[in-house]
């Protein structure tokens, strides 16, 4: 923490914190709350409190020194329900994934509980869903203690709880299991229509059956596949991103067949893949070539905690747009 720098941010880190966001919705998620709407509203709220900054409201930020923002709280005034009496709540914190371990999230903290006493308010208060186990096991470290619980029951009948009508898959629509000898032909026709494109692999569009299973599964590798409706809809390859000194690191290939695009299979994939790494003993995950013009892959799994740590100019022969760049993304585990 002593080469950490805590500051109130300003307009010029705009950027910086809504790249932030995505973080707030990195947990097993209520099926009614999608990772877009939690962004969003985060979001709005720091750029509201950002474009009119008072005495009510504080956003601080972290960045090693000369290094980027890699955090960040915002702490609010709320009433309290009971006594009326003001106090400090906070609204948001996040932190990049590759500032985790560092003290980030307790440098920031003490920086939203700092202000808070220089107000005299006696109390602060700060919300957390049941599933961010991570953020719990943080408040609890840091003596917050819980309170109120917020039950929710949806009254809409056959609604799908999945968020302003959407169609996102949940645990009990999607299943995600390890593939079968059964699955090869459904795969294959995966595989086929994704790499066949030309647009985000870097496989010979051309390849054949024999060698794109073969390459699906490689030794050490671990196949899964999603299955909706009785069909598969997708699948991932996770593995070791090097041999040796570099096994600690996954890396994870995705594909969703084309028909089943825009409904929220691949981000059920990857959250699938962060958890499966972590049991296998990973301690992070890097993405070697995103390629550049793939702008919704991106934003997945920039909304899954992964940053964009490099770009490789025109590594890429786009089958339609021509040589493009590709970025190697990477988050922590």
């Amino acid at each position: 923490m002593g080469s950490m720098t805590v500051r109130i941010a300003d307009a010029s880190d705009r950027d910086a914190l809504l790249a932030l966001t995505p973080r707030l919705a990195d947990f097993p998620r209520p099926p009614w709350r999608t990772a877009h709407e939690i962004a969003a509203a985060d979001d709005a709220i720091l750029l509201a409190a950002l474009a009119a900054p008072g005495p009510d409201a504080a956003v601080f930020v972290t960045s090693a020194p000369g290094g980027p923002v890699d955090g960040v709280v915002f702490v609010s005034t709320k009433t309290d329900y009971f006594t009326h009496r003001r106090h400090a709540h906070v609204e948001v914190l996040a932190v990049a994934p590759q500032a985790q371990g560092r003290g980030v999230a307790r440098a920031l903290m003490a920086a939203a509980e700092t202000w808070a006493s220089a107000r005299g308010d006696r109390f602060i208060t700060l919300n957390v869903f049941d599933g961010n186990a991570r953020a719990r096991g943080l408040y609890a470290r840091l003596g917050y203690r819980p309170e109120t619980i917020h039950y929710r029951k949806d009254l809409a009948a056959g609604a799908d709880m999945a968020g302003d009508g959407a169609t996102a898959p949940t645990a009990s629509t999607i299943t995600i299991r390890p593939d079968t000898a059964g699955d090869s032909d459904a795969l294959w026709a995966i595989l086929h229509a994704v790499i066949a494109a030309g647009d985000t692999y870097a496989f010979s569009p051309d390849m054949a059956r024999a060698e794109a299973l073969a390459v699906w599964h490689p030794p050490g590798g671990h196949t899964f596949v999603a299955e909706r409706d009785g069909r598969l809809v997708g699948t991932y390859l996770l593995k070791a991103n090097q041999p040796g000194l570099g096994s600690h690191v996954a890396n994870c290939g995705y594909m969703v067949a084309p028909e089943a695009r825009g409904v929220g299979i691949g981000e059920a994939l990857c959250r699938h893949s962060l958890d499966q790494a972590r049991a296998l003993g990973f301690l992070a995950m890097q993405f070697n070539a995103v390629v550049s013009t793939n702008l919704g892959a991106i934003a997945l799994w920039q909304r899954c905690g992964f940053a964009i740590v490099g770009t490789v100019p025109r590594a890429f022969r786009h089958s339609r747009v021509g040589l493009v760049d590709i970025h190697v993304m990477y988050r922590v585990l």
